[in-house]
């Protein structure tokens, strides 16, 4: 299996598969002086959540295909401090702790299409497994949340 995985204090997303116990890296790119965070493949798309910090930290999604070729950036200024990214087969969701809660994204308009506040105190990992969306956090709680594709569970905003 091949997993695209990003490191924050290297600042590079890396193409890596498993063999045995250990990940070989096949391909990276480095995005400095960013700080890459969340990455999800679409099975088209690469998307990964970027953070730059200065006066100010500046937070945006990029759009790449297989290879890294960086295809779009978009500013993200409605979820502080994003972390995570999942992929329902339709939309984005995307972790942020700082305001604890859960967005829903659009990609054809990268628009946030709807939220709703985590269960879990300051959620950073979530993942789409087909039928239940999991979220995990800073405390290592971990959470299964039913849902359809393309929709927030009851109680969204």
């Amino acid at each position: 299996s091949r997993f695209f995985i990003s490191d924050w204090d290297d600042r590079k997303v890396y193409l890596a598969r498993r063999e045995g116990d250990r990940f070989v890296v096949e391909k990276e790119a480095s995005f400095a002086p960013a700080h890459p965070a969340g990455v999800i493949w679409t099975g088209s798309r690469l998307y990964m959540i970027a953070w730059t910090r200065g006066l100010g930290t500046k937070f945006e999604l990029v759009e790449m295909d297989a290879s890294f070729t960086v295809l779009n950036t978009y500013r993200i200024r409605n979820i502080h401090e994003p972390s995570q990214l999942a992929w329902d087969g339709k939309d984005l969701w995307i972790s942020s702790w700082y305001s604890k809660a859960i967005y829903r994204v659009d990609p054809s308009r990268m628009k946030i299409s709807g939220s709703f506040p985590s269960p879990v105190p300051l959620p950073t990992g979530i993942v789409w497994d087909g039928n239940y969306m999991w979220l995990t956090g800073t405390y290592s709680d971990l959470y299964q949340l039913e849902i359809m594709a393309g929709e927030a569970p009851p109680g969204a905003r």
